[in-house]
């Protein structure tokens, strides 16, 4: 095979036995080396070539030994391979891990679910029932399990794939989707477009796309510039739902980045152009919080703001995509809010009808035009706004503002929900409640049941149930909806969050970490952070709007301290619609305000 590359990339920092780790809260578990596909781009490829053999159940329980010492680690990658493969290594590690207090979730990373349905299907789905029970078990023990699936293009997904993901989700498993940017398969946005549409509506969430693939020897034919993928992503950020769009991830060897927010491209390697110094959030000494200073460490120097530049095997396809070092004049977060000014946000987030001006006008009182994918609608815009959707088949989210007034029943909303799903255009039916954020219990057992039956999973025409709420600050985020997003979860409904930022109330990186902590605790994933151009922010912000610096700074804090599956895209509203920062709205000043 051609030599170009690397015969190891992304390997753990710390490895020991089963276990290898990259981050200060998260590890991996090596679970068996046998994998029923042979993916020529995966990572792993120096395991799978058969020079490791499997661990057994004793070696995984003394990997569970390390984790149950170290308090930080709160995420456990499940892996191989195929874990699903080694059921005795399977049990073994869910049966240490769960008693184990520290440890929050349990990621199962699979590729069966494409290639081999079988191991789900056979035996009356006797895995799916196994794979139930025990999240349940660890949701019992205050713990979840996650599922995250590989698919690479739409002709890998079948009728018996969407089945056990509708099944393990509407069962109260969430599942994740990861896809590697390949050159010749996925790397046009149509094609992705497909994939994810496909995934979405049998309820996975989409989660990364990697890019580049890893550059591994016997891949270089799938390499591609970091700047196709941004087009790619582009096409997606168009014609997709903003419930569609993966974070655009690169591995470098000292761990992931965002592009344009948590990472960048700074500058290419002087004595070898074929690599690229790209800026992570990582500095020094957060790998030696869990490694000995320089052990396992690959290439990397430290830049002038203190946080490592990794140098990393890829071609970013543009020079505009260089930033350059960052300047060391960067402004701090605002100075903190009065109780009054609080209360005073607070307040105007509640009642304004909607977050974000229409793109189009629709002729219709209380409906907007939020993207050519997505409307949002009061419970009160009535029939004309139902017969809008109804004639426009380029809508597949419809975004219901429900402001829980007495006024407005449940048996309101529900008559328009049954006429929506009658649209086979409609993927997603997303209810919007603000109150949920302040006042939980707005969502009574008569109110969860009700909307959890809204959820139809048929491979045929599927319609997909998702609750959409705002916060503000994480010391609003209360035991009371950690059990409401478990109750949903359970029945197939997911909860996610907004969150707009507001200059002294939350423009702080350690508040946001903290908030990413709080939502992940509580089960709610993190789904946007508005950095500018909202109501809210034009009131609130103004005269000293955030500034690129700080945003930089809040997501460079986030992926640093938190698991992948706390991080949010961040978002500028604009009169057009919703465009990602960085990727469009810094690439002519990428430092300027």
């Amino acid at each position: 095979m051609d030599p170009t590359g690397h015969e190891i990339t992304f390997d753990g920092h710390f490895k020991s036995g089963v276990l290898e780790q990259m981050y200060q809260n998260r590890v991996i578990f090596l679970l068996d080396m046998h994998c029923p596909v042979y993916c020529r781009f995966c990572f792993r490829k120096h395991k799978t070539t058969r020079k490791e053999k499997s661990p057994t159940p004793v070696e995984v329980r003394a990997a569970a030994d390390h984790v149950r010492a170290h308090p930080a680690i709160k995420e456990i990658l499940i892996t191989g391979g195929e874990p699903l493969l080694n059921k005795p290594n399977l049990e073994a590690a869910i049966t240490e891990l769960i008693k184990i207090d520290h440890v929050q979730t349990l990621r199962i990373a699979t590729r069966s679910i494409a290639y081999y349905p079988d191991l789900f299907l056979d035996h009356d789905r006797a895995y799916i029932r196994y794979l139930v029970e025990k999240n349940a078990q660890c949701r019992e023990n205050g713990k979840r399990i996650e599922i995250g699936v590989h698919f690479v293009h739409p002709d890998e997904v079948s009728i018996q794939s969407l089945d056990i993901l509708s099944q393990l989700v509407k069962s109260g498993v969430p599942v994740y989707v990861q896809t590697p940017f390949l050159n010749g398969v996925n790397t046009d946005g149509r094609t992705l477009a497909r994939l994810f549409g496909l995934l979405r509506q049998a309820g996975a969430k989409i989660y990364y796309i990697f890019t580049p693939c890893s550059p591994i020897h016997g891949t270089k034919d799938y390499w591609t510039p970091i700047s196709q993928a941004f087009d790619a992503w582009a096409y997606l950020r168009e014609n997709m739902s903003d419930r569609c769009i993966p974070k655009l991830c690169t591995a470098t060897p000292l761990g992931k980045i965002e592009w344009q927010t948590s990472g960048w491209a700074v500058e290419k390697d002087a004595g070898d152009e074929s690599y690229t110094w790209i800026r992570t959030p990582y500095t020094p000494e957060y790998f030696e919080q869990f490694i000995s200073a320089g052990k396992h460490m690959p290439t990397f120097r430290v830049n002038r703001e203190g946080t490592i530049d990794a140098r990393f095997l890829v071609n970013m396809g543009s020079d505009a995509l260089f930033w350059g070092q960052r300047p060391l004049s960067c402004r701090s977060a605002g100075s903190g809010l009065s109780r009054a000014k609080i209360d005073q946000v607070r307040s105007c987030l509640l009642t304004d009808d909607f977050m974000r001006p229409s793109i189009a006008r629709t002729g219709i009182k209380g409906m907007i035009r939020a993207h050519k994918t997505r409307v949002e609608m009061k419970v009160t815009a009535g029939k004309k706004a139902l017969d809008y959707v109804q004639d426009d088949s380029g809508i597949t989210d419809v975004v219901i503002h429900w402001a829980d007034k007495d006024s407005l029943s449940l048996e309101n909303v529900n008559a328009i929900v049954v006429r929506l799903k009658e649209m086979p255009h409609l993927a997603c039916i997303r209810i919007c409640s603000k109150k949920m954020a302040v006042c939980p219990d707005v969502f009574t057992p008569e109110r969860i049941e009700t909307i959890a039956g809204w959820c139809d999973f048929s491979i045929e025409n599927p319609v997909k149930i998702e609750i959409e709420t705002w916060f503000l600050h994480p010391d609003d985020i209360l035991a009371r909806h950690l059990d409401l997003s478990e109750n949903f979860v359970a029945r197939g409904v997911t909860v996610y969050a907004n969150v707009p930022l507001v200059r002294g109330l939350n423009d702080d990186p350690g508040i946001m970490v903290r908030l990413a902590h709080k939502l992940r605790w509580a089960g709610i994933e993190f789904h946007h952070v508005y950095v500018g151009g909202l109501e809210i922010q034009n009131r609130f912000n103004h005269p000293d709007p955030i500034e690129a610096h700080s945003v930089i700074d809040v997501a460079s804090a986030v992926r640093k301290n938190c698991s992948g599956r706390q991080i949010p895209l961040y978002m500028v509203q604009t009169a057009r619609g919703e465009t990602d920062f960085g990727l469009e709205a810094l690439s002519s000043t990428p430092w300027g305000c």
